[in-house]
């Protein structure tokens, strides 16, 4: 019997040391020396132990200062008797839970068989598992192991569970910024537009806003088609991203032919209202191929500039669509 003892006493031995820390909480010295011996014949010899529940909440970090936990308050394992005559087991254990450090941490209670009852609470407390006592090497080992590997396994889909969210996050962003901006031209969008004026709204700031419009683009598409509509809004969007604009303003492409220019916390529309007299000044005498003037060669912009306080600013871009309707009807009629 005694051979089947050491046979599986030796199962247990271990011949490299763990890394793992353990913080034993028992106020009998005797029962002390025993977990740790134990412990240290199963190839763990980071051990610390303290006879008492509040010097427990300590030695974790789990005061009533707030004060920040220190690297050596970071345990793998904490084995603590349920009897201890401070502060119960249990209500260590409920503590340790609401602590953040040792929210997570596997907490083994040791009982006697008569404590069912306040095992039990112990459980609802937050406690991981228990050893009977008196303690068995063979048990407490296996037991100990066995949650140290269950704590490692939670640990690792934690870490899955925090980089698939981070890809998520980090590609919804993407797709975010991605649907912020214009296939064609590649410069923000319509829906940039009213993110921009929204927040500028919410944030009481005033803006300005320019539009400018390629005219006749869609007489210019039917005539020439799409492709070649699509390398004069190029050409127009270099035009423009060259323009002296104020700083902070964002160049906007918002979609057949128009491009707008928005000004952030605009004291009025004099800034953009300079750069439209120059963006038009600096085109008039540009001749392109299959240009849209009335000559065919000549670029022909139409340019409105409007202004509103925080108050205003929702009808601001609509207000302006109505102008370029106005002046494109007008310059048909012509």
């Amino acid at each position: 019997m005694a051979r089947l003892c050491t046979q599986e006493w030796s199962q247990l031995m271990i011949n490299r040391t763990s890394s793992a820390r353990i913080l034993v909480v028992d106020d009998s010295e005797d029962s002390a020396d025993i977990t740790s011996i134990y412990l240290e014949t199963g190839g763990f010899n980071q051990i610390e132990v303290v006879n008492s529940g509040q010097a427990a909440l300590e030695i974790v970090g789990a005061r009533d200062d707030d004060a920040a936990p220190t690297d050596d308050a970071h345990f793998d394992i904490i084995i603590m008797d349920i009897g201890l005559p401070d502060i119960d087991g249990i209500e260590v254990c409920a503590r340790m839970r609401l602590n953040r450090p040792t929210r997570h941490t596997p907490i083994l209670i040791l009982s006697a068989a008569k404590e069912v009852q306040a095992l039990n609470q112990a459980f609802m407390a937050g406690a991981s598992d228990f050893v009977g006592k008196p303690i068995s090497s063979i048990d407490l080992l296996a037991r100990v192991r066995t949650l140290l590997r269950l704590r490692r396994e939670q640990a690792r889909r934690q870490l899955r569970e925090e980089e698939l969210t981070k890809t998520t996050r980090s590609e919804e962003r993407r797709r975010f910024d991605a649907s912020l901006m214009d296939d064609v031209t590649m410069i923000p969008n319509a829906r940039f537009l009213e993110l921009a004026v929204r927040q500028c709204g919410e944030n009481g700031l005033s803006a300005s806003l320019a539009l400018v419009h390629i005219a006749n683009f869609y007489g210019y598409v039917e005539r020439y088609g799409e492709k070649a509509a699509k390398e004069l809004v190029l050409s127009v969007r270099d035009i423009l991203g060259n323009s002296a604009a104020p700083l902070r303003s964002s160049l906007i492409y918002y979609g057949n032919g128009t491009f707008m220019i928005f000004q952030p916390a605009a004291p009025d529309a004099a800034a953009l209202t300079e750069v439209c007299a120059q963006i038009t000044a600096s085109t008039a005498n540009i001749e392109m191929v299959n240009a849209n003037g009335p000559a065919g060669k000549k670029l022909s912009l139409i340019t409105h500039v409007d202004w509103r306080d925080s108050n205003d600013l929702d009808d601001i871009t609509p207000d302006l669509l109505a102008k370029l309707d106005a002046l494109s009807a007008k310059e048909n009629h012509l």
